[in-house]
């Protein structure tokens, strides 16, 4: 089967390098090539980069929560001038965002579970 156009250059018969350098040519079956990993890297699951990984994952999870519960802390601040907003007012702002952000999972998991992750 000859090569495309844009293929060209890429491949080449008969050769074990290749210009992409991922693969290497084995065997010519039928004028196409049967390609092997030149590679013995592992898997990033079998290496300790994966928990580096769900440190930083962590870390970033738990900044994120802390930003998002700043107007729990900080509702002496909204107390003061120039916002003079009460206590109620206060909370209220907070659940305000809060329920969205119990309500939509769920539905988003009801969802996913109709359609099916594809």
């Amino acid at each position: 089967m000859p090569a495309s156009d844009d293929q060209v250059g890429l491949l080449q018969f008969n050769s074990t390098a290749l210009s992409n350098g991922d693969m290497m040519s084995d065997k010519v079956l039928d004028g196409e090539l049967e390609m092997k990993p030149v590679s013995n890297a592992k898997p990033i699951r079998q290496t300790g980069l994966r928990w580096v990984v769900l440190g930083f994952g962590c870390c970033f999870l738990m900044g994120s929560y802390f930003c998002y519960d700043i107007p729990a802390t900080s509702g002496e601040t909204f107390n003061d001038p120039p916002y003079n907003l009460t206590q109620k007012q206060v909370n209220m702002m907070y659940t305000v965002y809060s329920v969205p952000n119990t309500v939509l999972p769920l539905l988003g998991g009801i969802f996913l579970d109709i359609i099916g992750i594809r």
